[in-house]
Parts: C-alpha cells; sequence; structure tokens
C-alpha cells in the first residue's frame, strides 16, 4: 500500500539488513582457527638418538619407525649422542643436545 518511492526505499533497507545479517554469520564462521596438529606438538621435546653427523651438521635418525633428515641447531660441535627434536622443518628435525647428555659437549 505504499507509493513507489516508498518501496523501493523499504526494498533497499531491507536488502542492506539482509546483506549485512548474512556477512556477518558468514565471517564469523570462517574466523574460527583450525585444531592445532597434534602430531607435530607430540613430536617437539621428544629425544631421539644420533649415531654420526655430517661434516654440514646433517643426519638420519631413527623416529616413528622411519628415517628422517635431521639437522643440528647449533650453538654447540655436533657429536653423536642423544638429542631433543627442538622444531620441524618440513619433513626435517631441527635437534638440540639434551641437558643431561654431557659426552663431549
Amino acid at each position: 500500500g505504499l507509493t513507489q518511492p516508498w518501496q523501493w526505499v523499504s526494498a533497499s533497507v531491507l536488502g542492506l539488513g539482509a546483506s549485512g545479517v548474512l556477512w556477518k554469520v558468514r565471517n564469523g564462521r570462517q574466523r574460527a582457527s583450525p585444531p592445532p596438529n597434534a602430531d607435530i606438538s607430540l613430536d617437539v621435546g621428544a629425544s631421539v638418538r644420533v649415531d654420526a653427523w655430517d661434516p654440514h651438521g646433517h643426519a638420519r635418525v631413527r623416529w616413528r619407525g622411519t628415517d628422517w633428515s635431521a639437522r643440528h641447531a647449533g650453538g654447540t660441535v655436533p657429536v653423536p649422542g642423544a638429542y631433543r627434536i627442538k622444531a620441524l622443518e618440513g619433513s626435517t628435525l631441527v635437534l638440540e643436545p639434551e641437558a643431561d647428555d654431557q659426552s663431549g659437549r
């Protein structure tokens, strides 16, 4: 029962309001962060044994039933022994010496 100009105004207001509600609902759902990767979190801090280092500070270690590439985190001379996983860079373990392993470090 409204005149044509008021019909256009009410349709515009209703359309803008519906668009705003849909935008808010959609963006609220997208902002949820994905759950942390439990596999990576479990690796950091675990102990591994290094049998030999190459001259560049890289080694192959046995972890989770398979061989992994590893690199020395630095700060000390890499010698065979017990190491702790400090980080994971792609498929390479970054290793630091265990605090209680004093074999020449």
